[in-house]
């Protein structure tokens, strides 16, 4: 998910891309084998969408496109 995050940033330079390594965030065990990798995404200090477990929807090998396409199917980022 970084890499793909690293590319989004890059093609959507207007949109802010965060992200946090699940090791470092003192959540549990369970949830950083079974729920990562997670996307949440805010709009003026709201959440908006929250996706866990991403792996059950774009696959174990995924690339920035999908998750390109994933936001966008959501509405979560413009069409280009």
């Amino acid at each position: 998910m970084d890499g793909c995050l690293n590319i989004l940033a890059t093609d959507y330079p207007t949109i802010k891309f965060c992200r946090i390594a699940a090791d470092i965030t003192g959540l549990s065990r369970h949830f950083r084998v079974d729920g990562v990798p997670a996307l949440l995404a805010y709009k003026g200090g709201q959440i908006i969408g929250n996706f866990v477990q991403l792996a059950t929807e774009l696959g174990n090998d995924f690339f920035a496109v999908d998750v390109e396409r994933f936001l966008i199917e959501y509405g979560m980022l413009p069409e280009k």
